[in-house]
């Protein structure tokens, strides 16, 4: 069958330094496939690596994969990012893969053969960071015996116009007739796309690298023949980013995902689910977030998706939940991810608006607080201990030891817990109320916000990490409070220390001396200077000098803005190092030039006398070879020439003889003797003739052969030739071994040679090493590193003079709130102290250093709390606690007054007068005592 089976995948971005694991198990999941699935070709569309130089161990990484394949003919069209470089990492696969292929430049082909099919594979190959014009050029299209593929990093027509990227025409597309063209550079996945005879794809990222790469991540997998191409996708991402859109509302139930997006024939992992906050979900008012139940069936909404759309493995992608809608507070984000904490990353982004136009069901620190019962569990020495309250005012009594002290740690207890880690156990109630059979501290309070009621259950660790608190509405839903806020803090709108100098008057009298916290001295002065009760100046100044400090500290040794201006230092330090170290480089690099330079002259001259012997000895050999047949029939013919000589001189002889003894016998006299005189003659020219014949070959050979040649004697005089030659060539040879011995090279051959000087003209050619590359590239790299940290640095400074602006405006502000403290407190303090006392005061102020001053009416003179009477001091004390609940209440005491036996200081008189005002007060009171006498007043 004349097809083959391809595998295409591209953008993978090895290196990426966020997803560097997940990239690699993604790519050797495609590695896997291919040696499954007994991949014929694999085809890299661009982007392999995130960058033109990457690690060399990633590279050698890639080499051992590869190899792994050595099957499967890869090949790689280098990207933007990838870039390919001359003696860079794509030469180094190059050389070490027989297996892989790597375009260079402009467009070219590599032809296989595959079993009966024949393919080339069409292709070009980034070299810079940018391209301009299309690497695409018209191949020749009437070839129709072989199996046509393209491979390209490039942006195709009508996903982006005038790019920079190799920009890729339909028309080009078309013209060529590819029988399947694998594309990269978008890393979303397209369709098996068609236009005209061909057929193309972009198979997208193999792994999602942000938010931005959501979805199913993979590759193209099938069979590929003449005029077809069988493409399946194949996921291999290691895990998937997915966004779920969450519409909270009134109008539709959780659950239902009213739109889902689709890119090409893979579904996006995006949702958008509507919920029903009413019905599903439950209401949140302005002050509360998003209850834990509520956080609980989101969560369950989102898993529930997760699993019908991405399957067992949901747990291990990224998730980001988006909540929009309109809804009556604050969402509790961090409850919904504890929710989720079995995936493998969860962001949410609360995009939700606040619905003005509903009421809230709880109103905070504006709505009336009661407590209406507590039941102790074990706290102290109470167990299984149960008290009512009622809305107005409440005195209670009790003996010593009774627990009325108890009671009162416990309410605070539940309202804040207990951070104090002292040893000192009258500051650590963990330890002091610790039951004495050592059970565990637990309990509940009932209390009242506005016109709902609530139950608080708690349970106490040893630390406040480890206490269990359970919040319920009137309908048993459970309500969420946000970890970062305690009960009393959240509900009542004040913080531990406040609670303490406000509505809590506990049986440890240094309330009533020393100086009040900076929150209840910010509370009197704005009131005094008619601001705003809750406004946080002296808060902000502390947040200022924080944050100040965080950048720089005070001495300048530390802080943000120092760390980076020692980077930069450091970071410059780095490139004067690598310069210093390329400078010297360059200084090595000319002198390796002109050893090179040396060592390519001495070998160009050694191969060039190896091959002049090689060619002589070739030469002499054929020669001999030819002369020695000569000298053989050279000679045969001298050993007949001179042997016919002789037997012409017997003959002749011969002749002269029988004509002599003719004449002398037989025959005529005069006859003969006419015959004997042309005899005679003959024989004279016959022997000149002869004897220059022998004179000439005399001359053409030697004098010593001339009277014994046979073919021995030619034999031996050809070895005695060629053995002088041949010591003559050896000669030559032991001087060329001596200068190839002292470059390096002997026993080379002289194709090695040749490839050692190929090599050094390489290098030559090359101009920088690629140790030099690299510390460019760092160079490079840390320039850019430079650049950022002082780009930082300028914002940090920019950060800290607007800091130093702001602090220097709240300073101000503060002084005029200091300014202000000399001022008379409003005339409702004044009013309850005299009301309390009996006695006229007209001036109640704060000292300069925050405790308070009273003047009597008449006098100048103003006296501090502190060298007043017990009585009088808690009196002006408890006056201030009452005028700071009425100003949070906008004029009305809506926080509960909790007091402990702070009347057994006063006279009958004063304590008729303050119980009088505490009756009238139209809040809750609850005053303990050890004195029965007082429940009588």
């Amino acid at each position: 069958m004349n097809s083959i089976k391809v595998l295409h995948t591209g953008d993978v971005h090895l290196g990426y330094d966020c997803e560097k694991d997940d990239i690699e198990k993604s790519f050797a999941r495609i590695i896997s496939i291919c040696e499954d699935e007994n991949v014929d070709v694999m085809l890299i569309a661009g982007d392999l690596f995130d960058n033109a130089r990457p690690d060399d161990e990633l590279v050698n990484w890639v080499i051992g994969r590869f190899r792994q394949i050595n099957r499967t003919m890869i090949m790689i069209s280098p990207g933007n990012h990838d870039y390919y470089i001359r003696g860079g990492c794509y030469d180094r696969i190059n050389t070490a893969c027989e297996n892989v292929f790597i375009f260079d430049g402009e467009m070219d082909y590599y032809e296989i053969s595959i079993g009966n099919a024949v393919a080339r594979i069409y292709g070009a190959g980034f070299t810079d960071s940018i391209c301009m014009n299309s690497l695409m050029k018209q191949r020749n299209i009437n070839d129709d015996d072989t199996i046509n593929l393209g491979i390209f990093h490039g942006t195709v027509e009508g996903q982006q116009s005038k790019n920079p990227y190799n920009p890729i025409s339909l028309k080009q597309i078309e013209d060529n007739e590819f029988d399947y063209l694998a594309l990269g550079h978008i890393h979303k996945q397209t369709e098996v796309l068609h236009r005209g005879y061909s057929t193309y794809a972009y198979c997208g990222c193999p792994q999602g690298m942000s938010f931005g790469m959501k979805g199913t991540k993979g590759i193209y997998l099938g069979i590929v023949g003449q005029g077809y191409a069988n493409m399946k996708f194949v996921e291999v991402c290691e895990r998937r980013y997915v966004e779920i859109r969450i519409k909270l509302d009134a109008k539709s139930q959780i659950g239902n995902v009213v739109e889902s997006q689709h890119f090409g024939n893979v579904k996006e992992s995006r949702f958008f689910i509507n919920a029903n906050l009413g019905q599903e979900i439950g209401s949140v008012n302005e002050n509360q977030s998003l209850t834990g139940v509520n956080a609980v069936k989101i969560a369950a909404a989102i898993e529930r998706f997760a699993i019908e759309n991405l399957g067992e493995k949901y747990r291990d992608n990224l998730y980001r939940i988006i909540l929009t809608g309109k809804v009556s507070g604050r969402i509790n984000t961090n409850a919904i991810k504890r929710e989720l904490s079995e995936l493998y990353y969860v962001e949410i982004e609360d995009n939700c608006i606040e619905n003005t136009e509903e009421v809230s069901e709880e109103k905070g620190i504006i709505n009336r607080f009661a407590i209406r019962g507590i039941h102790i569990g074990n706290f102290g020495g109470l167990k299984n201990f149960n008290m009512e309250f009622q809305s107005g005012f409440n005195i209670i009594y009790g003996k010593n030891e009774f627990g009325k002290s108890t009671i009162m740690a416990f309410i605070k207890m539940l309202l804040y817990g207990c951070n104090s880690k002292s040893k000192d156990i009258s500051q650590n109630l963990r330890r002091k109320y610790q039951p004495f059979d050592g059970s565990q501290m637990c309990g509940n309070m009932r209390f009242v916000v506005g016109d709902s009621e609530y139950l608080l259950e708690k349970e106490f660790g040893k630390t406040p990490a480890f206490d269990v608190r359970h919040i319920y509405n009137e309908a048993g839903r459970e309500i969420e409070v946000p970890k970062e806020y305690e009960v009393g803090e959240y509900f009542l709108g004040l913080k531990v220390y406040e609670f303490e100098k406000i509505i809590f008057a506990g049986s440890d009298r240094d309330y009533l001396k020393g100086e009040i916290g900076n929150d209840i001295f910010e509370r009197i002065t704005n009131m005094a200077a008619g601001f705003d009760e809750d406004d946080n100046s002296v808060d902000d100044l502390e947040q200022i000098e924080k944050e100040m400090e965080k950048l720089k500290s005070k001495r300048g040794t530390s802080g943000e803005i120092i760390d980076v201006a020692k980077k930069i230092d450091d970071i410059s330090e780095e490139i004067e190092r690598l310069k210093e170290e390329g400078d010297n480089l360059r200084n090595q690099r000319t002198e390796e030039s002109s050893m090179l330079v040396r060592e390519r002259d001495i070998l160009e001259g050694v191969i060039e006398d190896l091959e002049n012997i090689d060619e002589e000895r070739k030469r002499d050999k054929e020669c001999r070879t030819k002369n020695r047949g000569r000298n053989i029939e050279s000679n045969v013919r001298f050993k007949k020439a001179r042997n016919q000589y002789y037997l012409s001189i017997a003959a002749i002889i011969m002749l002269g003889i029988g004509g002599v003894y003719g004449v002398n016998n037989f025959m005529d006299k005069g006859f003969f003797k006419g015959y004997l005189l042309a005899i005679g003659v003959f024989m004279i020219f016959f022997v000149l003739k002869l004897s220059i014949s022998r004179q000439k070959m005399k001359d053409n050979m030697p004098q010593n052969k001339w009277k014994d040649t046979d073919e021995k004697d030619i034999e031996d005089d050809i070895y005695e030739d060629g053995r002088y030659k041949d010591d003559r060539y050896e000669r030559e040879y032991d001087r060329i071994n001596a200068v190839l011995d002292k470059l390096g090279y002997n026993g080379y051959s002289i194709r090695e040679l040749k490839g050692e000087l190929r090599e050094i003209n390489r290098r030559l050619e090359t101009g920088t090493s690629s140790a030099q590359d690299k510390i460019s590239a760092r160079i490079e790299k840390y320039e850019d590193m430079l650049k950022a940290a002082g780009s930082r640095k300028v914002k940090l400074n920019n950060e800290y003079k607007r800091l130093a602006d702001e602090r220097e405006e709240v300073l101000k502000r503060t002084r005029k709130l200091k300014d202000a403290a000399s001022m008379p407190l409003n005339g409702r303090m004044v009013e309850l102290m005299n009301a309390m006392c009996g006695k006229e005061y007209d001036s109640i102020i704060i000292g300069e250093k925050g405790g308070l001053k009273v003047r009597e009416s008449g006098e100048t003179n103003y006296h501090e709390c502190k060298y007043l009477s017990n009585a009088t001091s808690m009196q002006v004390y408890l006056a201030l606690r009452l005028s700071l609940c009425e100003a949070i209440g906008n004029g009305e005491v809506k926080l509960p007054i909790l007091l402990d036996d702070i009347l057994d200081v006063c006279d009958d008189e004063r304590i008729d007068r303050t119980m009088e005002v505490l009756r009238d007060l139209d809040t809750q009171v609850i005053m303990f005592t050890c004195h029965g006498w007082i429940t009588k007043k």
